[in-house]
């Protein structure tokens, strides 16, 4: 493809001309790596800033917004090439500033990074806003800009559109991907093209969702030897998913749970909660959150955790990089609580929400290191120990993925989004000899796999029960025993 004006894709056209066609104040394209998201979105600057275009408007600029400058800079390498040999046009290009101008009528194109403090002034003038790949931008702070780009678009007299353009990998949640997966209505027009993961396999698929490729064959051979090193490798899988069938998904190695096990999980028919559960529990420190998590005989799976009530949810939230609204929501749903005034939680207070929710627990499993400030707060248990050993964190999380993917895991309502969030958050580390374990992902805490960790340990403990296993028990004082 070249710069001239009428070399566009069908496909192409559409979204340009709803970008530029006055129903549609925003336009969303999504679209596996490889589709000319970086072409089209440079054409759309092109049609702006060129008096030959058909939407070129004097007086009206174009911003593009990326995650960094050299991020923006693949969007301004097309522009030079079609633009810069003509001799109407300045290119500025430095460490901290990256525009193009039309020098006669005046009319520019400037980039700008995704810290909404750039976000000043935007709509005045603009005729078009480009956001260029949101899902590399950082989440709290691209959810910021893109509140700042919303409220831009009702100005008085703005002509103002936006063109919001990109895979939805890296970003796995929030915003971007909901507004990738969200539906035309209104005044939001929405082309995405995400793959069905069960269907990640299929040729079909992958021609349906890279409909560009059929007129390039090297890049068609390319993805299908991408495929079929997908088929054989689950670090590769993850990534093919993410960058080829626009489904944003870790590297399946660094993941609690598979994309197939985790959808078992969770799309599996609840069970019921006869008997008495067996419980893990990790208790925070820090500024983690203490939680719990109960699977009955059933396999019914249920979770609660508490936070610290300081810092407040709003300030844990940009903390810990979620989009805003994310605990106050799982709040909401009465399965995190929180310690008010507190900088970490109890353990007594956990020990009455697990006897106020689930009753007496059948057994309890917690780290060896914290059993005896669980027998402090709740001396009629006698809890089971595990250590960070790689062979029992090996074993605890093997017997999660089995039940998860095989049954009889199943999932209540009610701890639904919380132990989704913290799956997905979760993450893990492997060993030359084939063993895992759960590892913190970032710092101060930041990664929300509490939950998932005391699931780890509530499932271990349901495998062992069926296997007959040995656990060891806290007998008081500072003795253990094996039994």
């Amino acid at each position: 493809m070249d710069g001239d004006l009428h070399s566009l894709f069908p496909f192409q056209k559409r979204i340009l001309n709803a970008v530029f066609g006055g129903r549609y104040s925003q336009v969303v394209f999504s679209a596996p790596r490889g589709n000319g998201k970086t072409y089209l979105a440079a054409r759309a600057v092109r049609e702006v800033i060129d008096p030959g275009g058909d939407h070129f408007a004097e007086g009206r600029d174009c911003v593009l917004i990326a995650a960094t400058l050299d991020q923006a800079g693949l969007v301004f390498d097309h522009l030079k090439d079609w633009l810069q040999d003509t001799g109407e046009y300045k290119f500025r290009e430095s460490g901290n500033k990256l525009s193009v101008a039309h020098q006669p009528s005046g009319v520019r194109c400037r980039a700008v990074s995704s810290d909404a403090r750039g976000a000043f002034g935007l709509g005045a003038r603009e005729r078009i806003i480009v956001a260029d790949e949101p899902g590399a931008w950082q989440v709290r702070k691209g959810a910021m800009m893109r509140d700042a780009i919303e409220t831009a678009l009702g100005k008085p007299n703005s002509q103002l559109a936006v063109f919001w353009i990109g895979t939805q990998a890296p970003a796995e949640r929030g915003w971007w991907p909901d507004l990738c997966r969200s539906e035309t209505a209104g005044r939001t027009a929405v082309f995405s093209w995400i793959g069905d993961p069960k269907k990640w396999k299929q040729q079909r698929e992958l021609w349906r969702v890279n409909p560009l490729l059929k007129h390039f064959p090297e890049s068609r051979t390319e993805l299908l030897d991408k495929l079929a090193k997908a088929r054989r490798d689950a670090m590769q899988k993850g990534r093919f998913l993410s960058y080829r069938l626009n489904v944003p998904t870790a590297d399946e190695s660094d993941l609690l749970l598979s994309v197939d096990q985790a959808t078992a999980l969770f799309e599996r028919m609840p069970g019921d909660r006869d008997g008495k559960p067996k419980v893990g529990i990790d208790l925070g420190a820090n500024r983690a959150w203490t939680a719990a998590a109960a699977i009955w005989p059933s396999g019914l799976v249920d979770a609660l955790a508490i936070a610290p009530g300081i810092p407040d949810l709003a300030a844990q939230e940009e903390r810990d990089a979620v989009e805003a609204g994310t605990y106050v929501r799982l709040r909401d749903t009465g399965r995190l609580m929180v310690a008010d005034a507190l900088s970490v939680p109890p353990v007594g207070l956990l020990v009455e929400a697990i006897t106020q929710l689930w009753g007496e627990p059948e057994s309890v499993t917690i780290d060896r290191f914290r059993m005896s400030e669980l027998a402090d707060a709740a001396p009629g248990w006698s809890p089971q120990a595990r250590t960070t050993r790689w062979s029992e964190s090996g074993y605890d999380i093997r017997a999660l993925r089995e039940l998860a993917f095989d049954g009889p895991l199943s999932v209540a309502p009610e701890c639904r989004g919380l132990l989704a969030e913290s799956v997905a958050a979760a993450r893990v580390e492997n060993d030359d000899a084939g063993n895992v374990r759960l590892v913190k992902h970032g710092t101060n805490n930041r990664a929300r796999d509490d939950v998932a960790a005391a699931f780890v340990l509530a499932a271990g403990a349901h495998k062992r029960d069926e296997d007959g296993g040995s656990i060891t028990v806290w007998t008081g004082g500072e003795t253990i025993e094996t039994i």
